[in-house]
């Protein structure tokens, strides 16, 4: 669950939310790489997200017939308060 991977108690502190745009290269073995934020709410916020993805096991990559291409893909990730 990404959700439970995130560190977020600087931005709780600070009644930060918002959503945080993540980038990232999902290679021909399904491995990610180039990951960074490209639109950020608060650094502590940035840096969490980047981590967690940044630390996530391979994804299935994707495919035309059977090659695999990498691809770049942008995952939004929602910080909100409850």
């Amino acid at each position: 669950n990404l959700g439970k991977n995130i560190n977020t108690e600087d931005a709780k502190n600070d009644s930060i939310q918002g959503t945080v745009y993540v980038q990232f290269l999902v290679s021909e073995t399904g491995e990610l790489k180039e990951v960074k934020s490209i639109k950020n709410v608060h650094a502590s916020l940035d840096e969490s997200a980047v981590k967690t993805i940044s630390s996530m096991p391979n994804w299935i990559p994707g495919k035309i017939g059977e090659k695999a291409y990498a691809v770049k893909m942008v995952l939004p990730i929602n910080f909100a308060l409850r």
